[in-house]
């Protein structure tokens, strides 16, 4: 990164970040200005890449230079990475609106599994996501929501793992969502709630242990990880011979 930028370097040495810890107020006025400044959503996410990798620079000096431990170099890195997450979501949202049509006000949360949702990320990890959008209207066009959420995945996972001259942000896997890469990218919470009901298996209920909402709607996301608690820590277990 400082061969890249070597005025980062000034950066590093010429102010108090490297003693100071990256908290989520002044992470989250960095992001909401890389909105304020660009208004397309493509430049925004340029300027998001350009945000990460200094602030990835910040991590990695305080981590080389011991003045962070572990614990806090892996927390500050999945701190980085939701607030990513969630700007992208956010900003996303009119794209795909504009492209797919109105639709009724469903929320939409995202998910975080592994080391994410664990809180232990590494400069390395890829993201594991799970993509769900709150229950529908009576009156609503179910079909036609599901395209627009599938359409609003997609393009979320698009600005997440695409590389342009300023980088890529992450690899993203969805392979740990309900039915893997055979099933559809998101889901209703209802559905998901269903399908680990009534065919979730054994390593998926090690694999929630660790999930937490990471972007999106937080009420929903919340719910999320409350409602699969029964699945996941199940009153007994039942032995099929």
């Amino acid at each position: 990164i400082l061969v890249r930028e070597p005025t980062l370097f000034r950066w590093l040495t010429a102010s108090a970040v490297l003693n100071t810890p990256l908290t989520r107020d002044e992470l989250q006025v960095d992001i909401d200005h890389c909105a304020v400044m660009f208004g397309s959503v493509e430049r925004r996410v340029d300027a998001l890449r350009r945000l990460f990798r200094r602030q990835l620079l910040r991590i990695g000096m305080r981590d080389v230079l011991e003045i962070a431990d572990i614990t806090t170099v892996t927390a500050e890195l999945s701190l980085l990475a939701d607030l990513a997450i969630d700007a992208v979501v956010r900003w996303s949202w009119e794209q795909v609106r504009e492209k797919e049509g109105e639709i009724p006000e469903i929320p939409f949360a995202v998910i975080g599994l592994g080391k994410l949702g664990g809180n232990e990320l590494n400069y390395s990890s890829d993201i594991d996501l799970l993509f769900l959008y709150g229950d529908l209207p009576p009156d609503a066009d179910a079909e036609r929501v599901h395209a627009f959420f599938h359409s609003f995945g997609e393009r979320i996972v698009q600005h997440l793992s695409r590389s342009t001259g300023e980088g890529h942000l992450f690899r993203v896997d969805m392979r740990l969502r309900p039915e893997s890469g055979a099933g559809p990218l998101a889901r209703s919470l209802a559905s998901t709630l269903l399908y680990y009901e009534s065919r979730g298996e054994l390593w998926e209920r090690q694999m929630l242990i660790k999930a937490r909402p990471v972007g999106g709607d937080r009420p929903l996301g919340e719910a999320f990880v409350r409602s699969v608690q029964p699945f996941v820590y199940p009153r007994a277990f039942l032995e099929h011979p």
